[in-house]
């Protein structure tokens, strides 16, 4: 597969930080506490295993493991595992 390199864990990390500091932890947490279903740095793996045994429609939003930026996984209708 061929595609943009990535960065480093740790740099992409940072500027994760960085972006949702600057740009999104204002709207997320407007009463200073973050929402539930937003679960921050968290594996795709562990994303999975706090899914399984949800019933469907559950979801969660943490941040990505490739690029700067969200991702929603949710437990579909009929699945052995979540989507993400």
């Amino acid at each position: 597969r061929v595609g943009p390199p990535q960065l480093p864990l740790v740099a992409l990390r940072a500027r994760t930080r960085l972006w949702f500091e600057q740009t999104q932890a204002r709207r997320l947490g407007a009463e200073g506490e973050l929402p539930a279903w937003f679960h921050g740095f968290i594996s795709r793996r562990e994303t999975e295993q706090l899914l399984q045994d949800q019933p469907p429609g559950c979801f969660l939003v943490r941040f990505s493991e490739s690029t700067v930026g969200f991702v929603l996984s949710y437990s579909p209708r009929s699945s052995s595992s979540p989507t993400t």
